[in-house]
């Protein structure tokens, strides 16, 4: 599976961050937007920045913890 979301730059203002959250959860929720992401076999969440935050974290973890113990490296 994959994912997608919008990350800014750490510090930006919370005004900025909530704006940019509205206003991509609005088009996530219109029919339209629904429709050719399920078409393509996916799902729209638009989950809050804290919550986006949780996730991107954990799915740090994961992997980082899933790459230490497979022994990859980078090239």
């Amino acid at each position: 599976s994959s994912w997608q979301g919008l990350v800014m730059p750490a510090g930006a203002p919370r005004e900025a961050v909530n704006k940019a959250n509205q206003d991509i959860a609005s088009v996530l929720r219109s029919p339209d937007t629904r429709e050719r992401v399920l078409a393509m076999g996916g799902i729209t969440l638009g989950n809050t920045p804290e919550e986006f935050t949780t996730f991107v974290t954990a799915e740090t973890a994961k992997w980082a913890r899933v790459v230490k113990a497979a022994g990859i490296r980078a090239e």
